[in-house]
This record gives structure tokens, sequence and C-alpha cells, in this order.
């Protein structure tokens, strides 16, 4: 994996991507496989995601039993 890295093939893709990321089609022509790693947070720290997203998790459920409390007229 590394010597692909080293590449023309990859030295031309990163010089044709674009502002926003890769240049897909770029990528294709070059015989490269460009991914959108949208969960790569997961696979690369899977403990500090989890932690983040429980985290997440727990703000929203204590928004809704404020908003159903608040609603009810319970403080």
């Amino acid at each position: 994996a590394a010597a692909a890295l080293d590449s023309p093939a990859f030295t031309e893709a990163l010089r044709t991507r674009q502002e926003d990321g890769v240049t897909f089609a770029a990528a294709r022509q070059q015989g490269l496989t460009a991914l959108h790693a949208l969960s790569l947070p997961a696979r690369c720290a899977p403990e500090t995601a989890g932690a983040l997203v429980a985290h997440t998790v727990e703000v929203i459920l204590q928004e809704r039993a404020a908003t159903a409390r608040s609603e009810r007229g319970v403080s």
C-alpha cells in the first residue's frame, strides 16, 4: 500500500483534486479507488467516536426530557 502512495497515478490524483476533496473521475482514470470515508473516525478511533456518539445521544435525551417536562408544566 505504501508503494501506491509513491506512484505517478497517486501524484496525478492529488494534482487534480478539487478544493473540497478528490476528483473521483480523475482517480478512476488513474486506476485508483477513492472512497468517501465518512465513518473513518469510527474505524481509526473507535473508542473516541463511541464516546462522542454516546455523549450526543445523552444530550438529545436530556433535551427531550426537558421539553417533555416543560410541556407538562413540570420544572
